[in-house]
């Protein structure tokens, strides 16, 4: 009698085991099968990590450079004998006579640059007369005695300066000389001819003059004056 309430209740304990646990199973499948629950904005926001605070370098990297402009240095100058990277006192030293220091030399000065100007319009000047045949042979003479002055003391100068500066990493200006040196040699080839073909135009007009005073004169009718000589002539 005994034994057989002790199974009995050996076999109930055993069987509310089984329930408790299916009874624990199916709560667990239903919470798998179940969408997850809806959080709230403000959950939300506490759930999400801040993101990281940006460094200096990374800051630098996002936002455009902000660059401030250079001072410009001004140019190194003397009146007349350095300016930038162009020195010129020992040319100055060695050549002080050259008509480059007359008429080409750096300068700020409004009485020199006027005084230049003026010089030039006399010189177009002179060189219209020339070409039209209008100056005598001495004004001719005159004339391209100067132009080879400035032609033979700048190309001295040139050369000068050349010879000086030929490793110079300023590529203008070494190329600047180098024209000059072209140009005034090449000048000097020319003069002669340019001399001969001046004087002979300033003869050819001279002796149509000669010829109409002499008309004149022989006719009675010179009252001095030029001849109505052809442009083309």
């Amino acid at each position: 009698m005994d034994d057989k309430r002790i199974r009995s209740s050996v076999w109930l304990t055993v069987a509310g085991v089984l329930v408790v646990l299916g009874i624990v199973v199916a709560v667990l499948e239903s919470r798998r099968g179940a969408p997850p629950a809806r959080k709230e904005p403000a959950e939300v926001a506490q759930a999400t990590p801040a993101p990281p605070s940006e460094s200096r370098a990374s800051r630098a990297e996002r936002d455009p450079v902000r660059t401030v402009a250079p001072v410009e240095e001004p140019v190194p100058y003397i009146e007349g004998l350095v300016y930038g990277d162009i020195d010129l006192r020992e040319a100055k030293e060695l050549m002080p006579d050259n008509i480059y220091w007359e008429m080409g030399a750096p300068t700020k000065d409004p009485g020199v640059l006027a005084k230049r100007e003026e010089e030039r319009k006399r010189r177009n000047e002179e060189y219209g007369k020339v070409l039209a045949g209008d100056a005598n042979e001495g004004e001719v003479q005159a004339y391209y005695d100067y132009k080879k002055r400035l032609s033979e003391e700048y190309l001295e100068f040139s050369e000068f300066m050349a010879r000086r500066h030929r490793d110079s990493k300023d590529e203008s200006f070494v190329g600047m000389l180098e024209l000059a040196t072209k140009m005034h040699a090449a000048k000097l080839a020319q003069l002669p001819g340019e001399l001969e073909d001046a004087l002979r135009r300033s003869r050819e007009r001279e002796a149509i003059r000669e010829d109409w005073r002499r008309q004149q004169e022989e006719f009675g009718e010179f009252r001095g004056g030029e001849p109505p000589l052809d442009e083309e002539e």
